[in-house]
């Protein structure tokens, strides 16, 4: 979606795999994208998602159709993708007591199945790619993250940046997405990425974020 609202992610390496698929409807777009970038879809060889909500999952059974690669997905997130089910939202703020009444927040997306089920740190290195994925829960139960070459962490929902979910502005400030689960537990995954001393961590609505401004966050937040 424009302004950075909804974003996928390509890493490319010997191989290259697709981080989330964004909303229902997106597969032309990426693969285009994709295609300005110099990736043929035949190298393309794993689709993560962070997680189920439908920006992120709502792509991915046509783009499996499309590229015929499996899909990874944590096992607390499992059932829900490959019955297309949407999770409850529990709004972080105002706006995402609106938000949950809007799309993309309300579509649905076709259920999709679940090729390779994460239960912890898993290498991707089998899929061409110097990269691991590791578990971040809060936003919801089966978040993931993927972590590459140590240096570059893609944090699905974990934060969110920028006015109105990746926006016009700001797109470097951290803040809450407008739904979260458990909000002590993104503390607990925050200082997990953080331990890593990444140099850049994306997220899918706005970023990249700064992460001294995650680091003050951090000591500065409510966090319950």
């Amino acid at each position: 979606m424009p302004f950075n609202m909804v974003k996928s992610f390509a890493i490319k390496g010997n191989k290259t795999i697709l981080v989330d698929t964004g909303v229902p409807g997106s597969s032309k777009n990426i693969l285009r994208e994709l295609g300005k970038n110099g990736i043929n879809k035949k190298d393309i060889s794993l689709i993560v998602l962070t997680h189920s909500h439908s920006d992120h999952s709502g792509s991915a059974k046509e783009l499996r159709e499309l590229l015929d690669v499996p899909i990874a997905a944590h096992k607390a997130e499992v059932s829900d993708i490959e019955q297309g089910i949407k999770r409850p939202y529990s709004p972080t703020s105002f706006a995402g007591k609106i938000w949950k009444y809007m799309p993309p927040a309300t579509a649905s997306y076709d259920p999709v199945k679940v090729d390779i089920v994460i239960e912890d740190e898993t290498s991707l290195e089998n899929f061409g790619v110097d990269a691991g994925i590791i578990h971040t829960p809060g936003h919801t139960p089966g978040s993931i993250s993927v972590v590459v070459q140590n240096k570059t962490v893609i944090a699905g929902d974990l934060l969110a940046g920028g006015i109105i979910i990746g926006g016009i502005a700001k797109q470097s400030k951290p803040m809450l997405p407008p739904f979260q689960e458990d909000i002590p537990e993104t503390k607990k995954s925050l200082e997990k990425v953080l331990a890593l001393n990444p140099e850049t961590i994306h997220v899918c609505h706005g970023g990249p974020l700064d992460i001294r401004l995650i680091e003050k966050m951090l000591n500065e937040y409510s966090w319950n």
